[in-house]
């Protein structure tokens, strides 16, 4: 029998797809893990960026009343996660899961909670105690982050219609989207009664 291993008419298989010559690596094909590194650093990228575009409804909190109590929570929570949906309509590919969206949106919570602080801390606040400082930190970054998990949850729920070429549904994420709509105006709501009460949080 004829070793076709040995002959010139190799017919092409896997067992010689990866007959490169050494002295060349560059010739070699790209291991998906780098393009993966990358497309998941450029998400992370983008998830950041939505604190960023999120800053201006900071302001909105010097009108805490009557129907601008529930607008700053509406804007706020709308506006965090504006990375994640360039990345749900453009780089689907970087998304790996619902888990995936929910995280990267909450990153994007807790760019804009730090942003906030700063602003609180050292505009309206210069020299705060030590007790609202250590609130401010934690209290206030958690209840963001909590609310653009649940808002990136209620996201996450299109990455698989798009997937599937579906069009976009308000209905796919509209209970997410007030369920952290509701929690973030609620705890707006419990800060200013305890400051009328004139109690303290922290």
């Amino acid at each position: 029998m004829l070793d076709v291993t040995c002959s010139g008419d190799v017919p092409p298989s896997r067992h010689t797809e990866w007959n490169w010559p050494m002295e060349q690596p560059s010739s070699l094909p790209e291991t998906p893990t780098a393009p993966l590194m990358k497309h998941r650093l450029i998400a992370v990228l983008w998830a950041l960026s939505g604190g960023l575009f999120a800053v201006g409804a900071a302001f909105l909190k010097e009108f805490t009343s009557g129907g601008a109590l529930l607008m700053a929570a509406v804007v706020e929570e709308i506006l965090k996660p504006v990375g994640v949906y360039y990345l749900l309509r453009r780089r689907r590919h970087y998304l790996s899961s619902r888990l995936n969206v929910a995280l990267l949106s909450t990153l994007g919570g807790i760019v804009f909670a730090a942003i906030e602080n700063v602003v609180y801390l050292k505009v309206y606040f210069p020299d705060p105690e030590p007790r609202l400082v250590l609130y401010r930190w934690t209290v206030c970054v958690a209840v963001h982050a909590v609310c653009s998990f649940i808002m990136g949850l209620g996201l996450g729920n299109l990455l698989g219609r798009f997937n599937r070429g579906e069009p976009f549904e308000l209905e796919a994420c509209i209970k997410w989207i007030a369920a952290a709509v509701v929690l973030h105006a609620g705890y707006n709501t419990v800060v200013i009664f305890f400051h009328v009460a004139g109690w303290r949080l922290y």
